[in-house]
């Protein structure tokens, strides 16, 4: 388990990890940990997107472009967080869905976040016909004993 998820930090392309064990064996509690020894990473400040400021295949369009404008882009940084995704997940929790309510009461369309949106650097916004590249670790943990 800790060799695959070294090599996982050090190399996301990897494709992720699947964690066995009985419960209460510290699955989850080794991963919360790993996550909370991750160093911050940058990203341009104020972009919805987190943006890397130092790669454009995992800029937003929008940030591509105020880089060619020749715009220095500010950049921050932000801690790399784990989403837990519960066993009963539904589509739309995984993937987003459109704002109904807000559709409704404000006659705007609007995006229902989901929990892919809120991974390691950058933000899918498929609905509105736009797309941007993501960078994450999937980690699947599993109790042999219920």
């Amino acid at each position: 388990m800790k060799l695959a998820l070294i090599l996982n930090v050090i190399d996301p392309k990897i494709g992720g990890v699947m964690i066995m064990g009985d419960r209460g064996t510290g699955k989850t509690t080794t991963i919360r940990a790993l996550a909370d020894l991750l160093p911050q990473v940058p990203v341009v400040a104020k972009d919805p997107f987190n943006s890397d400021p130092f790669d454009a295949e995992l800029m937003s369009e929008e940030v591509r472009q105020r880089l060619k404008s020749g715009e220095e882009l500010p950049v921050g940084s932000m801690k790399i967080p784990m989403v837990d995704l519960p066993l009963g997940a539904t589509e739309d929790r995984v993937c987003g869905t459109i704002d109904i309510e807000k559709a409704l009461t404000e006659g705007a369309l609007g995006l229902r976040l989901s929990c892919v949106c809120t991974l390691h650097e950058q933000l899918i916004r498929g609905i509105f016909n736009v797309c941007h590249a993501i960078t994450w670790v999937v980690v699947l943990l599993f109790a042999t004993r219920l």
